[in-house]
């Protein structure tokens, strides 16, 4: 059975570790944040949290924006706006996914369907910055949503900045090159735990 102690931030596969998909990316620098700050990181960490519980209290209608510090008014102005312009339904949002085959968990930020029926999973930023990694991510949750039986039509990124807006990208045209680079990090931060190198 696939658990996650929200204390320690780990998930457990009857008991067992296994890693997240942020962790694996990690592992191996296709996410690096190594050269910014700490207190960067930290902060970037907050707003990312803080954001995605915005979002989420958006779907539900049960934001109440006058609660909203002003410097993350933005973010939710510009994921309103996302929904606004887009006629589309959330069955699945901050859903956990894992790979039995593969030995992975990771939690999606949402799946949704859009006008044309079709259903995307769809990962939010808090940056304007569009990187390769973004899509070996998404490539990974894609894989363990359709292992657990899911069926996905393909695979967006919602960037949502802090001066109101967004930008959402598609990419529908992951390849399979993009899933062997996360299985060979993968590979990576396996032999790391069983060599005690991992790190927390």
């Amino acid at each position: 059975m696939i658990t996650y102690d929200d204390a320690t931030h780990t998930y457990l596969n009857d008991g067992k570790k296994w890693p997240s998909v942020t962790q694996v990316m990690q592992c191996v620098g296709l996410s690096d944040y190594s050269h910014i700050p700490e207190h960067v990181l930290r902060y970037a960490a907050e707003r990312g949290t803080i954001v995605h519980a915005m979002t989420e209290m958006i779907d539900d209608n049960d934001l109440d924006m006058d609660s909203v510090m002003e410097e993350l008014r933005g973010y939710a102005d510009a994921y309103t706006k996302f929904l606004d312009d887009h006629t589309c339904y959330i069955p699945y949002s901050e859903e956990m996914v894992y790979s039995k085959k593969l030995r992975y968990c990771g939690r999606l930020d949402r799946v949704i369907r859009f006008a044309d029926k079709r259903n995307y999973i769809v990962d939010l930023k808090c940056t304007s910055s569009q990187l390769p990694a973004h899509r070996v991510q998404l490539a990974a949750y894609k894989h363990a949503w359709e292992e657990m039986g899911h069926k996905i039509d393909g695979a967006k990124s919602l960037y949502l900045r802090g001066d109101g807006t967004y930008n959402i990208v598609d990419h529908s045209n992951i390849t399979s090159s993009e899933m062997l680079t996360f299985v060979s990090a993968l590979n990576v931060w396996w032999w790391k735990e069983r060599n005690d190198l991992n790190k927390g």
